[in-house]
């Protein structure tokens, strides 16, 4: 027996409706019941779906998931009810509109996981391009063993560049790039080399802790080339790139002995 106010089906010969606890009559027939009951009435979970998925406009999937489920909810309830509910193109709309966010969402957490799962992963570079977010000038017409590759994530990336050169067009290239052309360089010597960073565990005296802070340190990660080799133990010189407009900051290591240049631009 259907109730004449929810729609649910009930099984015979109760005297109140399972789901809304309307009163029934259990030797009443059906149609009986049908001819007792109210007119048509539509579905609060169909405009509350329509409602929902309005909602999701502004608030995403926050509203969206709730919308699409009573807009489920309530399809089934007014084909169950035998033509005591109705609503249906409410609960249809309300289903798409809800429906187009959520998977929205899920294509934007499927390329999420993606670029996470590749970050820092490294791929080749155009040089002109590092230098041109780096705001330095072109390679220099001696440049010779030229390497060039960098990794991004979703928010982030940095790119890297190396190249030997004579000290002449070195120089030039410095005098010629406008983000550290008039910025002093911190100069590495023998007596104050530039290393990679390592924990001070064994130190037993003075002396050891003075040769340790005499020199600086930089950090390594898995997101670096192998031949991005930055360690100056003799004659070079480290020059820092500012940032733009909060974007593309780094960093131009020159080794004097080798007469290499080192570039990282990291870009957000």
């Amino acid at each position: 027996m259907y109730c004449p106010k929810c729609g649910f089906e009930n099984e015979g010969g109760r005297a109140t409706c399972v789901l809304c606890g309307l009163a029934l009559s259990g030797t009443a027939s059906e149609a009986n019941i049908y001819a007792q009951a109210d007119k048509s009435q539509t579905s609060g979970l169909a405009i509350a779906s329509l409602v929902l998925g309005i909602a999701c406009i502004v608030w995403g999937p926050l509203t969206a998931i709730p919308g699409l489920i009573l807009g489920i909810i309530s399809i089934v309830k007014i084909k169950r009810s035998r033509g005591l509910l109705k609503g249906r193109p409410f609960a249809i709309v309300g289903i798409i509109i809800s429906a187009i966010p959520i998977v929205l969402f899920g294509m934007f957490i499927l390329w999420f996981a993606y670029h996470l799962s590749s970050g820092m992963k490294l791929s080749a570079r155009k040089p002109e391009a590092i230098l041109k977010a780096g705001r330095l000038a072109k390679l220099p017409q001696s440049a010779t063993d030229i390497k060039a590759e960098g990794w991004n994530s979703i928010f982030t990336g940095e790119d890297y560049l190396m190249f030997c050169a004579t000290p002449e067009d070195i120089e030039k290239f410095i005098a010629e790039s406008p983000s550290i052309k008039d910025t002093k360089p911190e100069i590495f010597s023998s007596d104050k080399m530039y290393l990679p960073y390592y924990e001070p565990n064994d130190f037993t005296d003075d002396a050891d802790w003075d040769a340790y802070f005499r020199h600086k340190y930089f950090h390594t990660h898995k997101g670096q080339p192998k031949w991005y080799n930055i360690e100056i133990r003799l004659k070079g010189r480290r020059y820092e790139i500012p940032s733009f407009e909060h974007h593309n900051w780094g960093s131009v290591i020159i080794n004097d002995e080798t007469n290499t240049v080192y570039i990282n631009v990291i870009w957000s």
